[in-house]
């Protein structure tokens, strides 16, 4: 449950912002801790994590658009 919360919070943030996401992923992190039983501290750690680690790929900051044709990196390279 906590890697499927992890990567769906990743891959949102592909599309939109990282504060968006975190917004969007709290309330579903925070119903996933009442049905499992869970604390809700890790679990919104991991949200924040996630969200936060948008820079992780040439499509999920503009920076990394910029730099990634003209130096010749790779996607495995981010």
């Amino acid at each position: 449950m906590i890697l499927a919360l992890y990567l769906f919070t990743n891959l949102l943030t592909e599309f939109i912002t990282n504060n968006a996401a975190a917004v969007i992923m709290f309330p579903i992190a925070y119903k996933i801790s009442l049905i499992q039983s869970i604390p809700l501290l890790p679990l919104a750690i991991i949200v924040a994590i996630a969200a936060s680690a948008s820079f992780s790929t040439p499509v999920g900051y503009q920076t990394n658009l910029i730099v990634y044709g003209p130096r010749g990196y790779s996607f495995k390279d981010f």
